[in-house]
């Protein structure tokens, strides 16, 4: 890690030399074919209005509807790895990948680390930040805290999801494709006029991936996915001046799950080790999603008015010892299956008045609500025997005892406003501040005595700066608090029972620079956070439960590196870096393998201390209109840790991905492979029950083919 803090060192210097250096004004315009729009093009929401990505104070990558459809993107996973410092794991179900975001990561007991934004719609849980993406216009990822405008969670960014708006004339696309492992996909939309003024989207999916992690016990493959699912809005423009849209989002599937294997501490990346389990996993998953929006333009300004519900439903039954072993009473080795069933149900609303654009004192101010269930329980069975493939129905009889039945309910309400003033034509003060409050309450219904309640406030303030040095440089500073709310472990004995709200405060300093017309520009960012009250999850021996701890203090700073290059009409070249450097200055636990004096100092787990990625198209014309492209990406991934004693060390990564098509004007076809080189990382690990370490591998390399038509 020692190189990567000589790196951050030298930063302030190349801030230095990136505003000498691209300040002035280079080349003249030059046209580029390769169908990626220009940087200083690029339309964002990132401050909940429309503005330039290059004219904003704010680290934000984007994607757009062509770079989604060649980098193949299809959930958080794909474009975390195209992100500088953000980074989304596979854990132990689908629907609850491991975030890590500029040093803040995600909790399985507690809330993840960034808002999720789809179609104005903050959504409640780890759940649906997975889902796929489907039919999906743009995605946004704003790194550093955004609490101010997003809120609670927003500690570490924001990611807006913006799907494809209805249009007026019909339109239709299918997508099929066909991969290693009996993956079938297949996708549609259909979008058009019903009648004068009502417009209509609707788009379906559907997979069926019989896997490629083949349980060598089980003889079959634990990572399969049977999933469909649909979309659709219906839209109204009552008047010239007002719109209102409905939407709907409904998906179902099974997926294969908790597919850890046994490792040591010298054969954490031993490729030979595979699952085997003699219990075979299953996870059932349904999300659903409405939602309505209303947007009125007024003379002084526009109202937009969100309203959602939420749901989603887990129930999932597998393997508990992660192993086909018989049982081992006098070492205290147990054998069976687990059932975990998770319900989460939310309604929000928001409301928020925006002020016009071409003001130079410009303002927006709204409000918020959210109210929300939650159901959590966890059951084990024993399997006396270990070594014979059981499933649910023949462990009913061994029953053995209900370890968690937890209900939680919140309700929460903020109030949030932005102020952007130039000061001159060059300078533009930005003062934003949001207050948040969240009444929690959580019981066990087997024990009266458990129930708890408790408020979690913040005021989360920002400030920044900018300074648009030249027609093609800004420089900014931005100061900002994040927020993260507290809440209640599962009961259990000797786990306490709230962990605190998690905050911090973020200096960061950048600039963004574009030259050549918009066809090379290179962004980079520095900052210095305190986190306080750090939220972490472990898993428990003592209990068998999950408890969140919190982390008294951690000092993290880092620096980001973004740059996209035209250099001819048919190569398009991205390049992210991102470098992390945190430390736990403060933990106060006792009941750890090591003493909380030896915790100190050790890094935040599941942080890596660096990414990089580096993607490089071209683009060929071909008679009648074709398009021959090709498209090659290596994303990397440095050192982590994956537990607090540090003791689990992963050394880093490195991917590399290929594709190659035809496009046309009505057609476009795909080959496509991930992880060429076949690596196998681990992406999740603690200290096991059948061994010392149960280790979660990466996805296996997979060749795909893939077919679009649009009429």
């Amino acid at each position: 890690m020692n190189d990567f803090r000589s790196i951050k060192a030298l930063l302030p210097a190349a801030l230095t030399a990136g505003t000498l250096g691209l300040a002035a004004d280079a080349f003249g315009q030059q046209s580029a074919d390769t169908g990626m729009q220009a940087i200083d093009e690029i339309v964002v929401m990132a401050r909940k209005r429309s503005e330039n990505l290059q004219e904003i104070p704010d680290s934000v990558t984007v994607f757009g509807e062509v770079a989604i459809e060649r980098a193949g993107i299809g959930n958080i996973s794909d474009f975390a790895a195209l992100t500088p410092n953000l980074s989304a794991y596979g854990n132990f179900r689908p629907n609850l990948t491991n975030i890590s975001i500029r040093g803040f990561t995600s909790t399985q007991l507690g809330e993840p680390p960034v808002a999720f934004v789809v179609d104005g719609i903050t959504v409640p849980n780890l759940e649906f930040m997975n889902q796929g993406l489907v039919d999906i216009q743009q995605i946004e990822v704003i790194r550093g805290p955004q609490g101010a405008l997003y809120g609670k969670n927003a500690i570490g960014g924001a990611i807006n999801i913006t799907t494809k708006a209805p249009s007026d004339e019909t339109e239709f696309a299918v997508r099929g494709a066909l991969g290693e492992g009996g993956d079938t996909r297949l996708s549609a939309s259909v979008s058009g006029s019903l009648a004068e003024n009502v417009i209509y989207r609707i788009a379906g999916f559907y997979r069926n991936f019989d896997g490629l992690i083949e349980d060598s016990f089980i003889g079959e493959a634990s990572d399969f996915v049977d999933e469909s699912g649909v979309q659709g809005l219906l839209g109204f423009q009552l008047t010239d001046r007002t719109y209102v849209d409905f939407r709907a989002r409904y998906s179902t599937g099974d997926y294969g799950l908790g597919y850890y294997e046994n490792v040591d501490f010298h054969t954490l990346s031993d490729e030979s080790v595979t699952p085997a389990h003699n219990v075979p996993p299953n996870d059932e998953n349904t999300l659903t999603n409405f939602s309505a929006k209303l947007e009125h333009e007024a003379d002084a300004g526009s109202w937009i008015v969100v309203a959602g519900y939420n749901k989603s439903e887990d129930e999932n039954f597998l393997d508990s010892d992660f192993s086909a072993l018989p049982p081992d009473y006098d070492n205290f080795f147990f054998t069976g299956g687990q059932y975990s069933l998770i319900e989460d149900s939310t309604v929000t609303l928001e409301a928020r008045f925006t002020s016009p654009s071409d003001r130079a004192f410009r303002w927006l101010a709204g409000a918020y609500y959210q109210d929300r269930e939650r159901i959590n329980d966890f059951d084990i069975y024993d399997d006396p025997i270990g070594t014979v493939i059981r499933d649910r129905a023949s462990l009913a009889g061994e029953f053995l005892s209900e370890i968690v039945r937890d209900r939680q309910e919140s309700t929460a309400f903020a109030v949030f406003g932005q102020a952007n003033y130039d000061l001159t034509d060059l300078l533009e003060l930005t003062l934003a501040l949001r207050y948040d409050e969240e009444e929690r309450q959580g019981e066990d219904p087997r024990d009266p005595g458990s129930f708890a309640q408790r408020t979690f406030d913040q005021l989360q303030p920002k400030v920044s700066l900018a300074w648009q040095a030249t027609e093609r440089l800004l420089t900014y500073a931005t100061l900002a608090r994040g927020f993260r709310s507290g809440g209640f472990n599962e009961v259990a004995p000797t786990v306490t029972r709230t962990f605190e709200a998690e905050t911090s405060d973020t200096l960061e300093i950048g600039f963004k620079s574009t030259v050549v017309e918009g066809l090379l520009s290179l962004n980079a960012a520095y900052f210095i956070t305190k986190q306080d009250n750090a939220q972490f999850t472990r898993f428990n021996p003592d209990t068998f439960s999950l408890e969140q701890l919190s982390i008294a203090e951690v000092d993290i700073s880092g620096f980001e590196l973004e740059s996209w290059w035209t250099p001819t009409e048919s190569i398009d070249v991205q390049l992210g870096l991102g470098v992390i450097d945190n430390e736990i200055k403060s933990f106060n636990r006792e009941d750890f393998i090591f003493p909380p004096e030896g915790i100190v100092g050790n890094t935040m787990p599941r942080v890596a201390d660096w990414n990089a990625s580096l993607s490089v198209t071209y683009t060929t014309p071909l008679n009648g209109g074709l398009e021959f492209v090709t498209r090659v990406s290596g994303n990397w991934l440095g050192e982590r840790n994956f537990d607090l004693e540090n003791s689990l060390v992963d050394g880093g990564a490195a991917y590399l991905s290929l594709s190659v098509g035809l496009e046309a004007d009505a057609w476009t076809l795909q080959l496509r492979g991930t992880n060429l080189t076949d690596r196998l990382e681990p992406e999740d690990a603690f200290l096991g029950i059948a061994s010392p370490i149960a280790r979660f591998r990466n996805e296996p390399r997979q060749l795909i083919a893939e077919l679009m038509y649009r009429f």
